[in-house]
């Protein structure tokens, strides 16, 4: 979509943010709720999380200052790659009640996605290849876009 964009001739800006920090609150909170538990398929896999209010805010940059930021491509991420662990660990901490990280194969986590939580096939195969190219080193990346363009550290967990 991108090179497509860009060859149109049109003035572009891409922002391409890493895992929104919400997954946690919004599609994992049912397992973090009722079994204190986060079902994610990534191993020891890092991600470089992102607040969607932060994703928000530099869009809201970027829009009011297009000239500035005419025809760049923007990855966004928060301040820190962690793993699953840790982000169970600062659960722990934030909720008072021991959560922990399941680290489950791939294979039975979209079964628990499909027969327990009755998401959406369609869904739950972008989850599956998201989660499989996080596995693989993809959302471990770490930018200071966000720190440049803002001149801020963005929020993390």
């Amino acid at each position: 979509m991108e090179k497509y964009i860009e060859e149109t001739g049109i003035s572009y800006c891409h922002i391409r943010p890493s895992f929104f920090m919400q997954n946690i609150s919004g599609i994992h909170a049912f397992e973090i709720k009722y079994f204190n538990k986060i079902v994610v398929p990534v191993v020891k896999a890092l991600t470089s999380f992102i607040d969607a209010e932060d994703i928000g805010e530099i869009t809201a940059e970027i829009l009011c200052n297009p000239d500035k930021h005419k025809n760049k491509a923007y990855s966004i991420t928060g301040p820190e790659a962690i793993d699953y662990w840790k982000v169970a660990k600062i659960l722990t901490n934030e909720l008072g009640r021991k959560i922990e990280y399941s680290n489950l194969k791939p294979l039975f986590a979209k079964k628990y996605w499909i027969s327990v939580r009755g998401l959406d096939k369609g869904y739950i195969t972008v989850m599956s290849l998201l989660y499989m190219m996080t596995r693989l080193g993809t959302a471990k990346q770490v930018t200071s876009t966000f720190e440049e363009i803002m001149e801020k550290i963005a929020v993390f967990c």
